[in-house]
């Protein structure tokens, strides 16, 4: 096959080096990513849904409500697989923390985007999904084994509520300056192998 890189113009090298330019100025950043990633694949992802919540992941929740600005909520915690969906429908939520987590959520978008193009930006999440679906998978299909579960909108619940946590998790690590936000404190409560639903009504949901 013939090499059309032979016939790259001076101006299209010049764009690609200075492509790699900014790639090599980013790096940084992309290396405390990686350190990030490498914290989500120590995940024990549902592991522990179903068992008792010990006083260490009662202690985070507890901080994750009081930092999300809900310190007059309680956590509820789920019993059964039974309990997920109608503790999940979206006229359950709690619109106020939802609003809080997306206010949090723009904002470190928005700081962001002030470090990284945008092609970046779209790259790192990209590589985001690429180092953790199979793994978040792997972790989903091991639990629905242990549970004797067979439920195709269950198993993808539960991956999206994975991926958005890692997704807003890197956000806050990378580009955050607090290491008490809600967005690691939420990976620290899958950390313990359990579920966090989501707010319903005044109170966390934890399976």
């Amino acid at each position: 096959m013939e090499d059309f890189t032979n016939y790259m113009s001076e101006e299209d090298e010049a764009a690609q080096a200075a492509e790699y330019e900014e790639m090599l100025s980013e790096l940084p950043i992309m290396n405390e990513v990686s350190k990030a990633i490498a914290t989500l694949k120590r995940v024990d992802w549902f592991h522990h849904v179903g068992d008792k919540i010990d006083a260490e992941t009662h202690n985070i929740a507890s901080d994750y409500m009081n930092f999300l600005g809900f310190d007059y909520a309680q956590l509820h915690v789920i019993g059964d697989w039974d309990e997920v969906f109608p503790v999940m429908e979206t006229n359950n939520y709690q619109t106020g923390a939802w609003e809080s987590e997306e206010a949090m959520r723009a904002a470190l978008t928005f700081h962001a985007s002030e470090q990284l193009a945008p092609e970046a930006l779209e790259f790192l999440f990209s590589y985001l999904a690429a180092a953790l679906s199979q793994h978040i998978d792997d972790h989903i299909t091991e639990t629905f084994a242990n549970w004797d579960l067979d439920d195709t909108q269950l198993k993808n619940l539960m991956m999206g509520s994975a991926m958005q946590a890692c997704h807003t998790y890197i956000l806050a690590k990378t580009f955050g300056d607090d290491d008490f936000h809600p967005f690691i404190l939420r990976i620290k409560l899958y950390a313990s192998g359990h579920w966090p639903l989501g707010f319903s009504g005044d109170s966390l949901a934890l399976f």
